[in-house]
């Protein structure tokens, strides 16, 4: 799923170490869409490499967020996850007002955190779906 808008916040990087040593990296954006009635959208990039694609964005500046969707039920509360899993930049072509989308180089799924597969609600959760939610590509939220 793709979602447009400009670039309303850029959180910094969150990073850590997970039990069994592996660094893990997070990074808020925040865009806002460009319709009659503008939506604030919050979604979180997972991984060193999809922290880093924001360092070349600006402020104000208009992307295109490729998303993922993810939402579980836990303790009887649902709750839901907007991860990006890319982002096109749109730029200016010569003189002209027209805009032209270039995609950045796509960054590969970040890995889930041991500590998170290991919890015991998402155990009970994974059980609950029939075994592993987490999918092809790695994307548990």
């Amino acid at each position: 799923m793709e979602v447009t808008g400009k670039i309303f916040e850029i959180g910094n990087v969150e990073k850590g170490v997970s039990q069994n040593g592996t660094p893990w990296f997070r990074r808020v954006l925040v865009i806002q869409t460009m319709e009659d009635y503008p939506k604030t959208i919050a979604m979180t990039l997972f991984g060193e490499e999809r922290c880093k694609q924001l360092n070349n964005v600006q402020l104000g500046q208009t992307i295109n967020a490729k998303i993922s969707l993810n939402s579980r039920k836990y303790e009887g509360r649902w709750f839901s996850e907007i991860s990006c899993i890319g982002i096109g930049v749109f730029q200016s072509v010569g003189n002209t007002q027209q805009q032209q989308y270039q995609v950045q180089q796509t960054v590969p799924p970040a890995q889930v955190p041991p500590q998170v597969l290991n919890n015991p609600a998402v155990q009970q959760l994974q059980q609950g779906f029939g075994g592993d939610f987490v999918g092809e590509d790695n994307d548990a939220f």
